[in-house]
């Protein structure tokens, strides 16, 4: 068994930061309102967004990819909730793809810079695919017998020859 880490690229860590900086001052400002105001319906709205925004943040951070474990069964995507299994006899194909294949892509569910880029992606030239990457370089595209495939992006590129080898099996 072995941990693949997969660090945030520079575009990602500068849009983690400013987020961050937004969200924080933007609860400020609903807080400090929020207890001034002598409406009570403010005060209640006040509460909820600043909720909300809470919630987005942790959700974000809950389903952020942040690191890769490869076992002689499965490639395992180690997020904080939820880790995603992915059983390695299903795998059909290894790519890695440049990154002129991602040159017209949308970002249909998910995130496409706050601490990653993971979700559902469209690309005109891929399709649908799952990203679970924390960096726009080091992808690996990882292609199943069935449902749609799976981009990585771990620091080491050397799990891209590690899966390679179950392909061949």
């Amino acid at each position: 068994m072995k941990t693949y880490n997969a660090s945030l690229d520079t575009l990602s860590k500068v849009v983690t930061g400013i987020v961050v900086v937004v969200l924080v001052v933007m609860l400020a400002i609903v807080w400090g309102y929020t207890s001034i105001s002598p409406i009570e319906t403010e005060q209640q709205a006040g509460k909820l967004i600043a909720a909300s925004v809470v919630a987005i943040f942790v959700l974000s951070w809950a389903f952020a990819p942040q690191a890769y474990r490869l076992t002689p069964d499965e490639l395992i995507i180690l997020r904080p909730l939820r880790p995603v299994k992915i059983p390695l006899n299903q795998i059909t194909q290894v790519t890695q793809p440049p990154m002129s294949q991602f040159s017209f892509m949308l970002r249909l569910f998910g995130s496409g810079g706050f601490l990653g880029y993971f979700g559902l992606f469209w690309a005109s030239k891929l399709g649908k695919m799952w990203w679970y990457a924390t960096r726009r370089n080091n992808l690996i595209m990882i292609y199943f017998s069935e449902g749609k495939p799976i981009v990585i992006s771990p620091d080491d590129l050397a799990l891209a020859g590690e899966l390679q080898k179950w392909v061949k099996k």
